[in-house]
């Protein structure tokens, strides 16, 4: 099941909590609309190809994102290893307005289009191709994290997962090495349980 419908992570535990379907079925686009704006403004800073970054934000759909800074390759190399200080305090070259940036971006295609309900379509679309093929692709999707990141109930956030004609297959648990992260992400699991 797809849900196509925001708040996702609301909308998604909902589904769950009234129907029969197994939550690993139970699947809404989350953050892949996020995380994509964050690769184009990524190669808009660094005049590359988008074809050629990865980089994905974690968490809720808008502002309870956390871009991953250190899921960021440009042509395969890890762009933290060239800048050690992005997206901290100490970032001299402003990536954490990166963002910022991402969430006004959302704001912005909302205040011309009146709706984001395009690219959660286009994101939907996606989804529903990768299980009809079977495609087994990796995907930040909104899914349950129960047993992950120390959640002990069902809560549903965007976490990279494969996706294939059963739904989730595997969750990928990201490292939060860095201490903001992992500070950040317990702040928005905080959130949506509340």
């Amino acid at each position: 099941m797809i849900i196509a419908v925001q708040p996702f992570e609301v909308m998604t535990q909902l589904c769950a909590a009234n129907s029969m379907i197994p939550s690993y079925r139970i699947i809404a686009p989350g953050t892949m609309i996020d995380s994509a704006h964050f690769r184009l403004l990524i190669s808009e800073k660094l005049d590359i190809s988008p074809a050629s970054i990865t980089g994905i934000m974690i968490g809720g759909h808008g502002h309870n994102n956390l871009p991953l800074w250190n899921s960021i390759t440009v042509g395969g190399i890890h762009l933290l290893s060239e800048n050690t200080s992005i997206g901290t305090s100490h970032d001299k070259e402003n990536w954490h307005q990166l963002h910022r940036n991402v969430n006004q971006r959302q704001e912005d295609v909302i205040k011309i289009k009146g709706t984001e309900v395009w690219s959660i379509s286009m994101a939907s679309s996606e989804l529903v191709e990768c299980i009809l093929r079977n495609k087994r692709e990796i995907h930040t999707v909104t899914v349950n994290i129960k047993d992950h990141y120390g959640v002990k109930t069902d809560l549903f956030l965007s976490i990279p997962a494969i996706i294939s004609q059963n739904g989730v297959s595997h969750l990928i648990t990201m490292n939060l090495a860095n201490h903001q992260n992992e500070n950040e992400f317990a702040s928005i699991i905080q959130n949506i349980e509340t």
